[in-house]
């Protein structure tokens, strides 16, 4: 029994990449099983679909749209890996490479990552799409 019931697991993402956090939690909001219930402070964040375009109740590309505090500017002495890595999928855009999905109450959840590809068994997979759960059926 985690925190006694009466402790939050509060929950945080980020990386060296971005010299911190992207996401948490904070206690003065609910806080959702396996999710995030907002940017960290410094962080304008975002779920972005394959256009580039914020949405909400779909699974898409975690984003940042703006400058942040530790930003870097380069991996060192590659700059042009740095921008091929995080500004490639959407044009002046930094994308983190995480599928994830912000519900309709400002939550966000990580659904793993959307760059990584595995060959088995000669085949290439990759992380599999978010999809919600269809509707209950009364009994």
């Amino acid at each position: 029994m985690v925190g006694k019931e009466r402790l939050p697991i509060v929950n945080y993402s980020g990386g060296t990449e971005v010299s911190g956090g992207i996401l948490g939690n904070v206690l003065l909001r609910p806080i959702k099983p396996m999710g995030f219930n907002t940017a960290v402070p410094g962080i304008k964040a975002a779920v972005l679909d394959e256009e580039g375009r914020p949405v909400v109740g779909k699974a898409g590309e975690l984003a940042v749209l703006a400058p942040w505090p530790g930003m870097t500017r380069g991996f060192w002495q590659d700059e042009a890996r740095y921008l091929e890595t995080y500004f490639q999928k959407v044009p002046g855009v930094w994308v983190h490479g995480d599928l994830a999905l912000q519900d309709e109450e400002g939550h966000f959840f990580i659904l793993g990552r959307s760059d990584d590809t595995l060959k088995v068994a000669g085949k290439r997979v990759g992380p599999a799409r978010w999809r919600p759960p269809p509707p209950a059926t009364p009994p």
